[in-house]
């Protein structure tokens, strides 16, 4: 037993010993820090069960502070962190990194120079510790630009690399739901470091931008796109003859229109989209989604209730029907689970009538 403990001492004292090197060789031979708790600190998790290594930016605002959370692994840049506060007196930082389904608190001890503290997800719990980065010029300016589509506003960032000679550009399109710019900021960063300048924005509704993404089609979020595009040719900086675009997911569909509607573009890139409309696309999503769940007579019932599910969404025809094979199955467990209650007057059946018909 006493060997044991020993051997624990000595994993914590090497443990120890490799943070506080770790924690040297990140901040060594870079320019100045700034002051205090404003500026980068980066660094990693032990053990990295949550992000193994990550970056925390804190600046002053009208409120305290706040703060971002980047992780290159993560392919994440400058996502704005939730429920920032700083005592000053004790030297104590919390915070938190809310995701779509999981949310990381963090909590430490900070200092001039090192943060160490623990990250908590749920039951799960990790310690990290973030050295305090010298500040490093961008290699490219960032501005806040607003454009508008007839009365929708969008509100975004534009990365324009150092150059004396114009340089191409690429504007992101948005995923589906709601998207804001910072979604994109880690491939608006890498490109700008390569000599071509970015624009992405908040989507309509989302951040700073107006409007309502859940009314829009596809064609009103490419509208509001080509007024993006509009911003960059008139752009002194920008080679108006070097403009493509780039599109995820559900913005990946859109490329294709964009591309249609603008043929004057120099590119588009397609990434993680479909070649077949919406419906068919997403048919074929809930057939492998539910083979996870259910098999046998239960996979063959649900599949009943989704195929009227989608007829419905996409036409508005059908409910009756809808509602009447869902009563039969209402009390079963994969029904309660992973269908649930259907109300012609969800948000969804609303939206999906706009898009589901569409085919890139």
């Amino acid at each position: 037993m006493k060997c044991n403990c020993l051997t624990h001492r000595q994993k914590l004292r090497g443990l120890l010993a490799s943070i506080l090197a770790f924690a040297f060789f990140i901040s060594y031979g870079q320019e100045p820090r700034p002051p205090g708790i404003e500026g980068t600190w980066a660094g990693r998790s032990f053990p990295d069960s949550f992000y193994n290594s990550f970056r925390i930016r804190f600046e002053k605002s009208s409120t305290g502070y706040a703060a971002t959370f980047s992780s290159d692994e993560q392919r994440a840049l400058d996502i704005p962190l939730q429920k920032v506060t700083y005592d000053s007196a004790r030297h104590i930082v919390t915070f938190s990194l809310v995701g779509d389904a999981d949310s990381w608190e963090f909590h430490g001890k900070i200092d001039d120079t090192l943060f160490s503290g623990t990250i908590t997800k749920g039951s799960q719990m990790a310690t990290c510790v973030l050295a305090k980065q010298r500040h490093i010029p961008l290699p490219y300016s960032r501005q806040e630009v607003t454009f508008s589509n007839h009365d929708i506003k969008l509100s975004g960032s534009l990365y324009t690399p150092a150059s004396t000679r114009k340089v191409p550009a690429i504007i992101f399109i948005h995923g589906s739901g709601a998207e804001p710019r910072f979604a994109s900021a880690y491939f608006a960063d890498y490109f700008a470091r390569k000599g071509i300048a970015v624009l992405i924005y908040d989507k309509r509704g989302v951040g700073k931008s107006t409007g309502d993404w859940r009314t829009g089609t596809f064609e009103d979020l490419a509208k509001d796109a080509i007024a993006g595009i509009k911003l960059l040719e008139a752009s002194p900086e920008i080679d108006a003859a070097r403009i493509g675009v780039y599109g995820h997911s559900q913005g990946g569909s859109i490329v294709p229109m964009l591309l249609s509607m603008c043929p004057e573009l120099a590119f588009g890139i397609s990434s993680g989209s479909a070649g077949v409309s919406m419906r068919e696309s997403d048919w074929y999503e809930v057939q492998n989604r539910f083979r996870k769940y259910v098999s046998g007579d239960n996979y063959r019932d649900a599949m009943k209730i989704m195929e009227k599910y989608l007829e419905f969404a996409s036409t508005g025809n059908g409910y009756g029907e809808l509602v009447d094979v869902s009563k039969k199955y209402a009390t079963e467990s994969w029904f309660r689970n992973y269908i649930g209650t259907i109300d012609s007057n969800a948000f969804f059946f609303r939206y999906y009538r706009n898009i589901a018909c569409y085919n890139p």
